[in-house]
């Protein structure tokens, strides 16, 4: 399985009627256009869980171990989307964790069961991940704007590019932290 990339200036032109007039003149108004969401999802989403994430490798791995613990009724229609940032001002220390967290979420995502027994624990458990990389250089957050904030719209801009709008379900939206656990 490979990784797909979406992006909101592809998406908004190639498939005008593809979103609710609402949805298309909020992306085409005001979505943030700079990053790219990869995932390997299958199937109709009709929920995305946002979670930004900036030195948080070994937190990032608690908090899809407590959802792996769950029931896995909504893990086909729901994806998991990590906002991995930072600033270029951000300390090497930070920008190498963000790497780590990077090449982890990828593994997941490209569903390469022979990374780790964690790697195979997650991808058997069927969750769905997204990544988006504002972390490496060119990817970087601006200085000004950066943030916990802005991360949480870089991605919940790039959700809503991938929900199935042609099914009636309602869409939701949920912002976690990387470093909180669920039950």
């Amino acid at each position: 399985m490979g990784i797909k990339q979406h992006s909101i200036n592809n998406t908004v032109c190639d498939f005008e009627n593809m979103y609710p007039a609402t949805v298309k003149k909020y992306l085409t108004k005001y979505a943030l256009k700079t990053w790219t969401l990869e995932s390997g999802f299958e199937g109709e989403i009709t929920n995305a869980i946002i979670v930004p994430a900036i030195g948080e490798f070994d937190n990032i791995n608690r908090l899809l171990t407590s959802l792996a613990a769950n029931s896995q009724e909504y893990f086909s229609s729901t994806i998991v989307i990590f906002v991995i940032n930072n600033t270029p001002t951000h300390n090497d220390e930070i920008k190498h964790d963000n790497i780590k967290s990077i090449n982890f979420l990828r593994t997941l995502i490209s569903k390469d069961r022979s990374e780790n027994k964690m790697a195979a624990m997650l991808i058997e458990s069927g969750i769905n991940i997204g990544l988006i990389n504002a972390s490496t250089p060119g990817n970087e957050m601006p200085e000004k704007e950066g943030g916990v904030g802005f991360a949480r719209k870089i991605g919940m801009d790039l959700a809503l590019t991938i929900f199935n709008y042609s099914s009636h379900i309602k869409k939701i939206l949920i912002c976690l932290d990387a470093d909180c656990t669920v039950e």
